[in-house]
């Protein structure tokens, strides 16, 4: 078979020299393939750390980190509610546990059973928001911003992250200069 693009001949059903498709014929291979815009749009709104959540079963920053982690993916519920509930979770073992070495026990079983939860549910629940959000964006912004805004919504905040540990530590302060009165 002769290419059609640079007119070497070959055996095989693609060019040795170009890497020109070719079917049996000699005659260019249509490649058929499907764009899929969800792709291209999660791609923006995931930023450079889609592979993260495309690629990997489990997600080992979600999992040490937990509610900060949802905090810095712009998932602010989540975050907040989970960095609460933890520490409520703490203090209820610790309270309410005599023995010091059965709470710390209890505490880190907790802990492990909310590494491994949070490691597995965190990509699929996160991929599900952001085509929710996608959508959204898709029906109430104009076509002209559409890129920007994805990329604003999306992403990451370390910003969020920042302002909670702030807000904690301001309550902390608060809760010690109270006990000090």
């Amino acid at each position: 078979m002769k290419c059609p693009k640079c007119g070497t001949e070959n055996k095989t059903n693609f060019c040795m020299k170009c890497g020109y498709m070719l079917d049996k014929e000699g005659k260019e291979i249509q490649i058929q393939t499907k764009v899929d815009m969800k792709t291209t749009d999660l791609d923006i709104f995931l930023g450079e750390k889609r592979d993260q959540f495309l690629y990997k079963p489990a997600n080992l920053s979600a999992a040490f980190f937990g509610g900060f982690y949802f905090l810095y993916r712009k998932c602010y519920v989540l975050g907040v509610v989970s960095i609460v509930l933890e520490f409520l979770i703490f203090l209820l073992i610790m309270m309410n546990i005599p023995k010091a070495s059965l709470g710390y026990l209890l505490v880190f079983y907790a802990f492990l059973l909310r590494f491994f939860l949070y490691g597995a549910l965190f990509n699929p629940y996160y991929l599900k928001k952001a085509n929710r959000i996608i959508q959204k964006i898709k029906k109430d912004c104009d076509p002209q911003s559409y890129k920007n805004v994805l990329e604003r919504r999306g992403g990451t905040s370390i910003l969020a992250v920042c302002s909670f540990i702030a807000f904690l530590f301001l309550v902390f302060l608060y809760i010690k200069l109270l006990f000090l009165l």
